[in-house]
C-alpha cells in the first residue's frame, strides 16, 4: 500500500500505520470479491466500480499474420461521482453542473 497514503490515514484518525494498512488490505479484498460476483461497488460522493464482461473473439496476429483467439475476460471500470470531479477540478473553475 502507497506508503504516504497510509500515514496520512493514521494521522487524522490516531491509529497505527500497520492497522491501517491490514484495513486497507481488507476493504480491497472486499471489493476484489464484490467485483468478481460482477456486482457494482458505490461509494458515496466518491464513485462506482464495476466489471463488464468481454467476449472472446478471434483477430490476427499483427506479427505472424495467423489467426488468434482471445478468450473472454473482464475489465473493471471506474465512474467518478460529480462531487470527486470537482473537488479534484477545484469547483471554482469546474466547467460542468452537477443538478440531476
Amino acid at each position: 500500500m502507497n506508503n504516504l497514503f497510509v500515514q496520512k490515514i493514521a494521522e487524522k484518525i490516531f491509529l497505527d500505520d500497520e492497522l491501517i494498512n491490514e484495513m486497507l488490505k481488507i476493504f480491497f479484498y472486499e471489493m476484489t470479491k464484490i467485483l468478481k460476483s460482477d456486482k457494482k461497488i458505490s461509494l458515496h460522493d466518491f464513485g462506482v466500480f464495476s466489471v463488464k464482461l468481454h467476449k472472446s473473439y478471434t483477430t490476427i496476429n499483427p506479427s505472424t499474420l495467423k489467426n488468434m483467439d482471445v478468450e473472454s475476460y473482464f475489465k473493471t471500470y471506474f465512474k467518478p461521482s460529480c462531487k470527486l470531479l470537482q473537488d479534484i477540478n477545484y469547483s471554482s473553475i469546474c466547467h460542468f453542473s452537477c443538478e440531476s
